[in-house]
């Protein structure tokens, strides 16, 4: 007996300037990020380019995070993973209330510390405790694992 297979709807395959016009971003620029490592190449490169569904995600993931701040290099540092924190690191121990602390690494770039420290004053009054201005602070050297 004979069993037919289905045919898998073909995924979505961009053109440089199909995924330009669904991104909204220049293909220049889709070049450079490319060149730059801040985006993954084609899937076919040459004159036949095939880019997908994954690179329209992470360009619009790339948009959304430059409006947030973030430099590109920032955005790099952040799609190759977590940069390990240098030995003998500073922390810094946010208590926000009985059951909840925050560790944050000193040394973050400002526009960062600006942002984290509001929402930590957000989840404070949402948990009914002082704001940041009150909030106690400890620092104290940690050694990273390997």
């Amino acid at each position: 007996m004979k069993t037919s297979r289905r045919p898998r709807p073909p995924s979505a395959v961009y053109t440089l300037q199909s995924l330009a016009a669904a991104t909204g971003v220049p293909a220049r620029t889709i070049r450079y990020y490319i060149a730059s490592g801040v985006l993954a190449g084609p899937l076919k490169r040459g004159r036949g380019a095939a880019y997908t569904a994954e690179h329209v995600a992470r360009l619009r993931a790339i948009q959304r995070r430059q409006q947030q701040g973030e430099s590109l290099a920032e955005i790099r540092a952040a799609a190759s993973g977590p940069a390990p924190a240098p030995p003998g690191a500073v922390w810094r121990h946010y208590h926000l209330a009985d059951d909840v602390a925050v560790l944050l690494r000193e040394g973050m770039p400002p526009w960062r510390a600006h942002v984290v420290l509001r929402h930590m004053d957000a989840l404070a009054r949402a948990l009914h405790t002082p704001p940041s201005d009150s909030l106690t602070i400890h620092s104290h050297t940690r050694k990273e694992s390997k």
